[in-house]
């Protein structure tokens, strides 16, 4: 039974194009995308009182035409190749094409057979190709009329109109559609990337950190003394050794800052057996330049809700920062319960930062004057790092320093499991 509103198509033996376009207008902001089609064709066949009608698109990846929608009466096809005969021919054509014409014009006695044969199976009365703003994007195939006449001119008027206007809807479709597509596509191979990326680094890191051990060995004369010669031959090894160690932490580096909340892998953590497992690693460093490092994050602090592995990385990004840029001074890491989240603070006495300069250090590259920091320059991911990792967790990431009067890091973790779900949605 037609609807309401389509009963109005008609209206003193004129078709009303507007009603019909109000009425699908509506139906695309209010239905999803494949109803709004559907809609689309059961329009046009009411509009002409069409027995069925179908809805065909060009799909690039398979280069084929592949239907859509069916209203009524399905095709007996559902795809046609681009380049078969009658893709080919689709190209050529310029609006809507009978198949009474195909019968009766001289100009199809060649092609008649395999034309018709081509409509039979698409149960088609009428092709019309579906021509975008570049090229054909597709055609709609009619069939005959419910009362078995012909169509006459103002029905073939209300299609060209008509379908003119659904055309640039179904292009604007169409374009969204391969636009997600290709979205998906892409954050597939983002993913695969990173995986790969991190597989690469850990599996090269592994042998790495044995030749700079060994290296180191036999610089300290652990097997034995060596020549100036062997010795400076062992420098440039474990020089080299170093320079690719930077390069691996750059890329994994890179690879963080494209992590997202969907890659977490969430557990229950107790931040004070974390930083003090981390602790000796940085020990040494800041042992040479006569800092100590302070853990003041008590043993029944509240656990917090995160991705292990990331949370690790913010603290060692913190800690390189703080041991690079403090010397005879303190660092010291601390944390308490703020409501719903746990704050954590990690403080130094080492040079400062400008106030002006308080969001631009978070920035990807963006470096302080490598000078001032003992360790040289690293890659000027580290803190950009720790924020992303920081904010896909729910939480936030602020620095409060001056110049000369050392720097304190602050960041939010949540303490219900909850609230990182819903964050991550």
């Amino acid at each position: 039974m037609a609807r309401p509103l389509l009963a109005s198509i008609f209206r003193r033996g004129r078709i009303d194009y507007q009603s019909v376009l109000r009425h699908l207008q509506k139906v695309r902001l209010e239905k999803t995308q494949d109803q709004f089609y559907q809609e689309a064709v059961e329009v046009v066949c009411r509009m002409v009182a069409a027995q069925g009608a179908s809805l065909f698109f060009y799909h690039a990846p398979s280069d084929q035409w592949s239907l859509k929608v069916a209203a009524f009466h399905p095709p007996l096809l559902v795809a046609l190749p681009s380049h078969s005969f009658f893709g080919e021919w689709l190209k050529g054509q310029e609006g809507i094409v009978s198949k009474s014409e195909i019968l009766a014009d001289p100009r199809y006695n060649e092609d008649r057979a395999q034309l018709f044969k081509y409509y039979m199976e698409l149960k088609a009365h009428l092709v019309i190709p579906l021509k975008g703003p570049m090229d054909i994007i597709g055609f709609m195939a009619l069939g005959p009329k419910v009362d078995g006449r012909d169509y006459d001119d103002r029905e073939y008027e209300a299609l060209h109109w008509v379908l003119s206007e659904l055309t640039l809807i179904f292009s604007h479709a169409s374009l969204n559609e391969e636009l997600i597509r290709k979205q998906v596509l892409l954050q597939d191979l983002n993913r695969l990337k990173t995986e790969f990326v991190n597989n690469i680094t850990h599996d090269l890191s592994t042998p790495l950190s044995s030749i700079l051990g060994m290296s180191q060995s036999l610089m300290d004369g652990d097997v034995g003394l060596l020549t100036a010669e062997q010795k400076k031959c062992v420098e440039i090894i474990s020089h080299s050794g170093e320079k690719l160690r930077h390069l691996f932490e750059t890329i994994l580096d890179i690879s963080q800052l494209e992590a997202t909340a969907d890659q977490l892998h969430i557990q229950k953590i107790n931040l004070h057996q974390m930083v003090s497992d981390l602790l000796p690693s940085f020990s040494k460093t800041a042992q040479s330049q006569e800092t100590s490092i302070e853990m003041e994050i008590p043993e029944n602090v509240p656990y917090v809700y995160g991705d292990v592995s990331k949370i690790q990385v913010v603290f060692q990004k913190l800690l390189d920062n703080a041991v690079c840029y403090t010397h005879q001074g303190r660092i010291v890491i601390s944390a308490h319960r703020l409501g719903d989240r746990l704050q954590v603070e990690l403080g130094d006495t080492g040079l400062g930062v400008d106030k002006r300069y308080h969001d631009s250090i978070f920035e990807p590259f963006w470096m302080v004057d490598g000078g001032l920091c003992r360790g040289g320059k690293g890659s000027g991911l580290g803190l950009s790092v720790a924020k992303k990792i920081v904010e896909i967790h729910g939480g936030r990431i602020w620095l409060e320093s001056r110049p000369q009067k050392g720097a304190h890091f602050y960041f939010t973790l949540p303490l219900k499991p909850a609230d990182l779900r819903l964050f991550s949605r």
